[in-house]
């Protein structure tokens, strides 16, 4: 993942300005303080929606921790679940509920 600051970077405006002309590229504060709570609330909303409609409310969780090569201690928290569509067919749902790093 790209910290915000990269949309004031020099080479991602000039190619954006080569990209859209006349669009001018929003801040970092915009995107970070409208854009990803407004999608992240979106997300959030459409996922308690999703997680009602498990078969007999029954969610799963799993964990996994991992390390990467920058000696980064990552851990995840996924949820799992069954629907059922209208037509009967089930179909298995999942979603990473939260990830955090360590060190």
């Amino acid at each position: 993942m790209r910290p915000f600051s990269m949309v004031e970077d020099p080479a991602f405006l000039r190619f954006m300005h080569y990209c859209v002309p006349k669009w001018k590229v929003p801040g970092r504060k915009h995107f970070a303080f409208s854009v990803v709570p407004a999608l992240e609330a979106a997300i959030c909303e459409a996922l308690k929606k999703e997680l009602k409609l498990s078969i007999g409310g029954i969610v799963h969780l799993t964990t996994d921790i991992w390390s990467s090569r920058q000696v980064t201690d990552s851990m995840s928290v996924t949820a799992h679940w069954m629907i059922q569509d209208q037509q009967g067919c089930l179909s298995r749902r999942k979603a990473v509920m939260d990830m955090a790093s360590f060190g």
